[in-house]
């Protein structure tokens, strides 16, 4: 992974702290997540969703605790064995990867809900043509060359209306896209540091303090959250 740790960047969109940029994209994401609990409001309005949105609203509700979880984290530094104020480097890594794993997720999405779009503006194309030629030769009137042109002018008009929209969607979900990349590379970045921070304090393996919860003392689910940080974390080590 030394191609990775070459790509990471030092600083945020070239001048700001990686901090700062982790605020923001952080903030970014949670009001985007949101958006998953106006989703499932369809379901008490009567509004029809296929699976794949339900998929999707689930999905920004499940991650969207763990957004949150890792900005409180980023503003409740915690003190090491060395005395020094330190970001929780095992819940940021839970949120890095967490994080990695929904900009895969969200472009996965955003190519498939494109595609369900244009594939109902076709059909729907589709059924206007038809029902232009049906008005046009409702009395019954065979005209072969009119018909023609009737459908070849509407199939013109829809297929330019069509990719136009088409290009426009394709340049969107590619900006979005690039951009999603550039936050999740600043996020690595920023956890690949705390890590780095946390083996140069002898701290790596368990960044807990005396005003933490010690793993006896945590219940079942947040044993299992403690688990994943620490996966996580060693995840993360094995891409630096």
């Amino acid at each position: 992974m030394r191609l990775l740790s070459n790509v990471l960047p030092r600083k945020f969109i070239g001048f700001l702290p990686l901090y700062i940029g982790i605020e923001l994209i952080l903030g970014f994401a949670i009001l985007n997540k949101v958006s998953g609990f106006y989703g499932l409001l369809s379901l008490f309005t009567g509004h029809p969703i296929d699976f794949m949105q339900w998929i999707y609203y689930m999905q920004s509700i499940f991650i969207l605790p763990f957004y949150v979880y890792g900005l409180k984290a980023l503003h409740e530094p915690r003190s090491n064995a060395n005395g020094f104020k330190m970001v929780n480097v095992h819940r940021m890594s839970l949120v890095t990867v967490l994080y990695t794993i929904d900009t895969v997720l969200s472009v996965l999405f955003s190519g498939y809900f494109s595609w369900f779009y244009f594939s109902g503006k076709a059909e729907e194309a589709d059924a206007a043509s038809a029902s232009v030629i049906q008005n046009t030769f409702d009395n019954g009137a065979q005209i072969p060359n009119m018909k023609r042109a009737v459908t070849t002018s509407t199939n013109s008009s829809e297929s330019a209306s069509t990719t136009y929209e088409l290009f426009l969607t394709f340049v969107t979900i590619l900006c979005v896209s690039v951009a999603r990349f550039y936050f999740n590379i600043v996020m690595l970045s920023f956890s690949k540091n705390l890590i780095k921070a946390a083996r140069f304090n002898n701290n790596n393996n368990n960044n807990t303090t005396d005003t933490e919860q010690s793993p006896a003392s945590m219940n079942k689910f947040q044993r299992i959250l403690y688990e994943w940080e620490l996966k996580s974390t060693e995840l993360l080590k094995t891409w630096f």
